[in-house]
């Protein structure tokens, strides 16, 4: 994520103290970045993430598609990684990003999309396809701190903060892309 928010955004983000864990599926993250007015923020966290493979013969909708979901909630006190007010800004996210896989088919001879309960296509002349729905909800904090800002560049900083998760939903994007390309290959 810190490399595409560098080169989308030019500033500079890194990640700090990237600790392994037993279990892949959770993550903690410390990333710190500077601002193009020279300000040094640093948010702390930790990443939950889990897919579910769907099941094609289940009887309900949502169990028959694939999905995945990335949870991201701050971590309030670190004593590895202690924040520094008199250094930096302070910002906490709680995020939640959910990925469906909905299945649709698509009549070859009409070229029309539809859904996978339509009954007038049937599968010997429909393309099984499938449509993926992102759905992101995000939660951001900016602590005041001892540094001191004009207002202006406060405001940036809080109206430019989602440009993170925005980054985040397109490194997920890129991921599902290449996995999809690899699948073909």
């Amino acid at each position: 994520m810190e490399i595409t928010w560098t080169e989308t955004s030019r500033e500079l983000m890194i990640r700090e103290g990237e600790d392994g864990c037993i279990d892949p599926s959770i993550m903690h993250q410390r990333f710190l970045r500077k601002t193009s007015s020279g300000l040094q923020i640093e948010s702390n966290g930790v990443t939950f993430t889990e897919f579910r493979e769907g099941d094609p013969d289940a009887v309900g909708f949502n169990e028959r598609m694939d999905s995945a979901i990335l949870v991201a909630h701050y971590v309030d006190n670190d004593e590895l990684y202690p924040y520094s007010p008199k250094e930096r800004l302070r910002q906490d996210i709680t995020a939640a990003v959910t990925v469906k896989a909905y299945p649709i088919k698509t009549n070859k001879k009409k070229k029309l999309r539809t859904s996978v309960y339509d009954p007038q296509v049937s599968d010997a002349t429909a393309d099984n396809e499938f449509v993926v729905v992102f759905t992101r909800s995000l939660y951001m904090t900016l602590h005041h701190s001892e540094i001191l800002m004009p207002s202006d560049i406060e405001n940036e900083l809080k109206v430019g903060s989602s440009f993170c998760y925005d980054t985040m939903l397109k490194s997920v994007i890129d991921l599902v892309h290449h996995a999809t390309l690899n699948e073909r290959n």
